[in-house]
């Protein structure tokens, strides 16, 4: 280690193409091929660990390879002392972890990707134990993502779990599953949610995991409701104004035949229990004609109310009640 001397093995050739001949074994030779960016890091924390008196030291790092690219590499040593505890040598090894950090990438970008969607984007293992929770299923159901992983979905998510597990057979008999759930946020919200899950399996093919994209269709639920009861409202409109115009024709002979009732009575009496009849029959054809209008869909009017006529016929009614 005062030496600064360093001993390579074979392995240099297979991982980064250098034969024996063209290696130094000085720590020059090695500092020198570590990548600009990462070099003084390294430096720096090996001496430390050297002069704190550390047993292990590690450090990953860009190593240049003899083609001009450069390997990530995860470099591992060991620090042996002597009776005293002064450091004598560091023996240890580099591995090539390209391989990894390219696949460490990717899933980062991937994960960014899936982060920047709309939809609420989970992943949990066949346990149900959540793996994955993206942005917007923290904004959808209030839990960070901190929070969620690793507990259950179901527990999480679900208060009657009938229907979860319904499906979730049926992604793992079919592999798919497409289908609406009620489901509940943090703080006790109902959801209606629609959910595509699709099982995911490992390198052998056995089933892993299961991806879930779901989309809130809560307003939209409540908007086809609300469109189903206007719907509803306008056959009952329709019906109410067939069932009126029938009461039309059958009141129109009524009021004809009061003229000639009228001509025909014999007692002060008959007449005033013709005028009441009348009344009554016209306040029928008065209610049809409305029913009729709010049928036809006729915009209603602000008209002055003469009260002191609503008065006298309620006051009328009820005196002959």
């Amino acid at each position: 280690m005062h030496t600064n001397h360093i001993w390579w093995s074979e392995g240099v050739e297979t991982l980064f193409g250098f034969v024996p001949s063209e290696m130094e074994s000085t720590i020059t030779w090695w500092r020198n091929r570590i990548h600009p960016a990462d070099q003084q890091r390294v430096i720096t924390d090996i001496y430390r660990a050297i002069d704190a008196g550390d047993i292990a030291w590690s450090q990953e790092y860009r190593f240049l390879r003899k083609d001009g690219s450069f390997a990530h590499v995860l470099d591992r040593g060991y620090v042996i002392h002597d009776a005293a505890g002064n450091p004598l040598r560091m023996v240890g090894g580099m591995t090539d972890i390209t391989a990894s950090k390219l696949a460490e990438t990717q899933l980062r970008e991937q994960a960014a990707l899936l982060d920047k969607a709309q939809d609420a984007i989970w992943v949990r293992d066949l346990d149900h134990r959540i793996t994955y929770w993206n942005n917007s299923a923290e904004q959808l159901y209030g839990w960070r993502a901190t929070e969620a992983k690793g507990r259950s979905i179901k527990e999480l998510l679900y208060t009657d779990d009938g229907d979860f597990y319904r499906a979730t057979r049926q992604v793992l008999e079919t592999g798919e599953w497409i289908g609406e759930l009620a489901q509940i946020t943090k703080h006790g919200q109902p959801l209606i949610i629609e959910n595509r899950w699709t099982l995911v399996h490992d390198d052998l093919g056995n089933p892993h995991a299961i991806l879930a994209i779901n989309t809130n269709i809560t307003e939209r639920k409540k908007l086809e409701a609300q469109f189903l009861r206007a719907q509803r409202l306008e056959s009952i409109g329709t019906l109410a104004g067939g069932i009126a115009h029938d009461l039309n024709n059958a009141l129109a002979p009524i009021l004809l035949s009061m003229t000639l009732l009228k001509q025909r009575a014999q007692t002060a009496d008959d007449l005033t229990h013709l005028d009441r009849l009348e009344a009554s029959v016209q306040r029928g054809a008065d209610m049809v004609r409305q029913i009729l209008s709010f049928a036809r869909g006729v915009k209603g009017q602000h008209i002055p109310l003469q009260v002191g006529g609503i008065r006298k016929a309620i006051e009328k009614l009820v005196c002959d009640t």
